[in-house]
This record gives structure tokens, sequence and C-alpha cells, in this order.
């Protein structure tokens, strides 16, 4: 291994080897005196020591905030261009350099807040020290951008540290969404190449890998998979939901794409519960704090469904669908027409088919006992005229 893995630069270290220095002369001076003149000079001198190792320690704190990023603690863009400019790459010394960019930061922080933002950047980052080697350092490029430069390392080593870090990221419990950081690499092995340009090289192959991320992952599906594993939600009610959506819409002869819509809402229309935390929804005596925080689901669900365009459609149907007709729903106190019709709809639905599910996600009722509880909301749950009609549809289907 070359040196090139020690040109960390450190402007501190020659303030504090200067330092040293002028003590070190000091003490030099001071063993020439007679011993009865030293300790008068020493007395004055140890202020004068105390203030240069106050200045040393204020200087390195500083140099740290130069080079560091203050979230992360890893080194800033600036620091790692004057490190690429001190690295020399040859057959023997490979210099292979990995781009990284966070996925998903962008849907936490507007989801479930810039702490958890913040979470998620510490999170992946000390993933990557973890399995970091010796010499090698990562870098904070922009909000969600990390990049790992790495002197005296191969193509083929630089791959297995991308595949440990993906894998540990896999394996990270303690998030609503597992971690994801998508990576890219580039190797240089000629003396005098650019290594921005090898950088660039390497962000191309992260941007390739991004989009192969972003064609696979479905959100939705992964946030109500995550719902369904911890039973928030039960999939048999979830269908025979959606299935009730299609008939009464139908009934209804509503335009094909307001049903659509409509089919989509009632799918991920509780997403936001993903936002809330466990002890909450798992608690059935909640306090009124708690119960306020449960209303958030609605706000959290419209901002995931906003983020992507095959769901903006149905963004505020799903803000408003714990909305009552009398004005007591939540989160906005909407009432009669100044709530969206679709969301109306998807509001009776999915209080039936959680009336017709089995306990305990459910009421545990029969299709004739939440039949005559329907009268119990109308007017302050529910729209009169959407009842009369609901409730002839269920007429026709019994």
């Amino acid at each position: 291994m070359n040196n090139n893995a020690s040109l960390i630069l450190d402007n501190s270290d020659s303030v504090a080897t200067e330092i040293n220095k002028i003590k070190k002369q000091w003490s030099l001076i001071l063993n020439d005196l007679p011993s009865d003149e030293q300790w008068k000079i020493k007395a004055s001198l140890e202020s004068t020591y105390e203030l240069l190792d106050s200045l040393k320690e204020k200087i390195s704190r500083l140099d740290s905030l130069n080079n560091y990023d203050a979230l992360t603690g890893t080194f800033n863009r600036e620091f790692c261009n004057k490190f690429l400019a001190k690295l020399t790459p040859s057959p023997e010394h490979p210099v292979t350099i990995v781009a990284g960019d966070v996925n998903n930061l962008k849907l936490t922080n507007d989801v479930f807040g810039h702490a958890a933002g913040d979470y998620l950047l510490t999170s992946i980052t000390n993933i990557m020290k973890s399995c970091t080697k010796p010499g090698c350092i990562i870098g904070r490029f922009g909000g969600d951008e990390f990049n790992v430069i790495m002197p005296d390392t191969t193509l083929e080593e630089g791959k297995l540290y991308c595949e440990r870090v993906k894998l540990a990221c896999k394996n990270f419990n303690g998030m609503y969404l597992p971690p994801s950081i998508s990576l890219g690499i580039a190797t240089c092995t000629e003396p005098g190449h650019d290594l921005l340009q090898i950088l660039a090289d390497a962000e191309q192959q992260m941007y390739h890998d991004k989009t192969i991320f972003k064609s696979k992952q479905n959100i939705f599906t992964d946030i109500i998979q995550h719902l369904y594993e911890k039973e928030y939600l039960d999939p048999e009610t979830s269908e025979r939901e959606i299935q009730y959506i299609n008939d009464f819409g139908h009934y209804l002869k509503l335009p094909e794409q307001t049903l659509s819509n409509l089919r989509l809402a009632s799918r991920i229309h509780d997403i936001g519960f993903i936002a809330i935390p466990d002890e909450i929804i798992r608690n059935h005596r909640r306090t009124p704090e708690e119960l306020e925080v449960m209303t958030k689901h609605c706000e959290a669900g419209y901002r995931l469904a906003k983020l992507y365009d095959e769901s903006f459609p149905v963004a505020n149907i799903i803000l408003q669908h714990h909305e009552s007709f009398d004005g007591t729903g939540y989160p906005n106190h909407l009432k009669g027409d100044e709530i969206l019709f679709s969301a109306q709809v998807l509001s009776l639905i999915s209080t039936f088919a959680n009336w017709c599910a089995p306990k305990p996600l459910g009421s545990g009722l029969s299709k004739q006992e939440a039949y005559e509880r329907i009268d119990i909301r109308v007017g302050t749950q529910f729209d009169p005229h959407l009842i009369k009609q609901f409730k002839k549809y269920l007429e026709s289907t019994m």
C-alpha cells in the first residue's frame, strides 16, 4: 500500500506542530538558565502555555467544521476534492470511487418529518463507514449524495464493498422503510488521469442503479404489505372494500375514470398509518393526545400520494376520507358539499366494510346488521342522499 491513503489534509496538525515547537524551544532555553531563575520564568510561561493549548483546541475544532459534515460526520465536498488531487493512481495502486445517492429521502422528509430524514442519512452513512476499510474516506457531496474515495482498491474490491453496504441496508431494523442507497463505481489505474472524471463515471453508474431501483420499487405495495404484516390492516377486508367500491360505483353509473380513481384510493387510503408510531396504533385506549396523532394518518397519506404521478389524482380523496357530513370529521372539519363526492363514497364503503370485517380488526357484524346500523350515521357522518342510494344498492344484493 502506498502513502495515498494517509494524505488527509489537516491544517490543525501543522498548527499543533508549530505550538509544540515553541514549547520545546522554551524548554531548551529554560534548561540553560540557572535553576533559581527557571521557576520565575516557568510561572509566567504556564499561562502562556494554557493560552496556546486553548488556541490549538479551537483551531482544531474550526478545522473540523471546515472539513466535516456536521450531521453525518463524513468529510465535505471541498475536503474530498483536495484529497482526490493528492492521489496518484497507477496499475499497482488503483483508485476506486463509489458514488452514492440515498433513496427515498424526499419521501421520508415529507411524510415522516426531517428528523426521520436525518436519521435515514446518519443510518446509511454509519453503514457505509462500517463497511469501509482503513485509508478510505466518505464524503457528503450534496443533500443525499455520498461518495467513497478508496485508494489502493481494485474494481472488484469496490464492487464487494457496494454489495456489503446494500446487504446491511436491507437487514437494517428500526425504520418505517428499510434504508436504501443507489451506488455506482469506477476505477482508475492510469497515472495523471483526472480523478474528477472517474467520479463523474461513477455517478453515471449510480444514476443507472437509481433508475433500476425506481422501476422495481412499488412504494404503496411495500407500505401496504408492511401494514398487513403488522396486522394494522386486513388484506381480506381491503379486497372486500375494493369490491364494494367497484359494485356500488357501477350501480351509481360513475364514469370509468372516477371509478378507477376510487379503486386506487380504496387500495391506498390507509398508507398514512406507516407514519404513526406502533405503540399508538396498538393502544386501543388512546389518550386525547394519541387520538390526535392517529388523525394525522390522513395527512401523511395525502403527502405520500402527492409524490407520485399515478396517485396524485387521489391525494385529496385520501386527505378527506375521514371528513363527516356535519363537519365533525378530520383533518379539516369540512362539511356537506365541501367534501369531495369520491371521498364521501370511500368513507361510506370503508366504514361499512370494517363493520362487516371479523374481529379484532373489524366489528364482526353481519351484512344485515351493518345495513341496519347505517341509519345511525345519516346526516352526521354520511350524506342522507348518498345513504339512500347505498341502501338501495345493498337491498339489490341481499
